[in-house]
């Protein structure tokens, strides 16, 4: 567990331990303590080199030789600890002693997920240019921008696991998605965003004037330079953003 990529999982496993640890789920503690000894379970079946799709026990108890048995007992305490101090600040607050300051939660990044997203990011690259020269027929140029845009969407987000893959923004507009992050990658983004428009207008026909459907309104050059700046956005983002 000393290796990079031994505490990249390591970081995975606390982040969804934690997000998932009962004390931290109030009112669905059955359901969260069940996903937690999931967890557990096939963390040592790792370890041990057991198939994870075997079928576990109900009695299940964590072996104490695993490397992550005293992880799962200090993050069950900081859970314990957070649930606390949760509930005396909601004390404080209800009491109408004062205002309690949020504290910020601590970032965790996620290189193995960000990798995973970037990965995925340029399958849809590939995906696009390959279909480029058959979109003529129907014609489909509208699918090839729709491709494009959902790739900027996957590539930011990898730029937010490798940041903290506890705060990752739920929208899909990219120029929202782009708002936080490196001020040189909003030109390249917004280029495309103006370019292909909002998504909703490449796939609905009631998004257009009837009788227009999104397939008329989107030419080869257009899918073609929108080909040419995801790719450049897709660059940008693995030479100086994930690497």
């Amino acid at each position: 567990m000393d290796t990079s990529r031994g505490r990249e999982k390591k970081k995975v496993v606390r982040r969804l331990y934690k997000k998932w640890h009962p004390d931290k789920n109030i009112g669905n503690e059955d359901f969260a303590k069940k996903v937690c000894q999931f967890l557990q379970q096939i963390v040592f079946k790792l370890e041990s080199g057991q198939d994870i799709d075997s079928e576990s026990s109900s009695t299940f108890e964590p072996s104490t030789g695993s490397n992550f048995y005293s992880h799962f007992r200090t993050w069950d305490r900081d859970a314990k600890h957070d649930s606390n101090r949760n509930k005396r600040r909601r004390g404080r607050r209800g009491g109408g002693s004062g205002h309690s300051r949020r504290q910020p939660s601590e970032p965790v990044p996620s290189c193995h997920e960000s990798r995973q997203w970037i990965r995925q990011a340029k399958v849809h690259l590939t995906g696009a240019m390959k279909f480029l020269p058959k979109a003529d027929i129907g014609p489909n140029f509208n699918s090839i921008c729709m491709i494009c845009y959902q790739s900027v969407e996957i590539a930011l987000k990898a730029v937010y696991y490798r940041t903290d893959a506890n705060n990752i923004p739920e929208t899909k507009n990219i120029s929202e998605l782009v708002a936080r992050l490196d001020g040189d990658l909003k030109p390249l983004v917004e280029k495309l965003a103006t370019l292909v428009g909002k998504p909703e207008r490449m796939i609905y026909p009631d998004k257009l004037n009837i009788p227009k459907i999104p397939s008329q309104m989107y030419s080869e050059d257009t899918a073609t330079r929108a080909v040419e700046v995801t790719k450049t956005i897709l660059d940008f983002i693995s030479d100086r953003t994930l690497s």
